[in-house]
């Protein structure tokens, strides 16, 4: 099992992983934003050096 451990942590570490990971977030925040603004919540303002980080790190 500790191969399994190691091999995973490794796979964790790699920039392809942080691609998917940075996009997952990206989907995850935009359907919960749609569902915040249909439940009449109010949209809040851009970030937009938060966004640039995360597209372009």
């Amino acid at each position: 099992m500790q191969d399994f451990d190691k091999a995973f942590n490794e796979f964790l570490g790699r920039e392809e992983c942080h691609k998917v990971a940075d996009a997952l977030y990206i989907v995850m925040r935009s359907a919960f934003m749609a569902g915040w603004l249909s439940a009449g919540g109010k949209e809040p303002p851009v970030r937009q050096e938060n966004i640039e980080k995360l597209l372009w790190r």
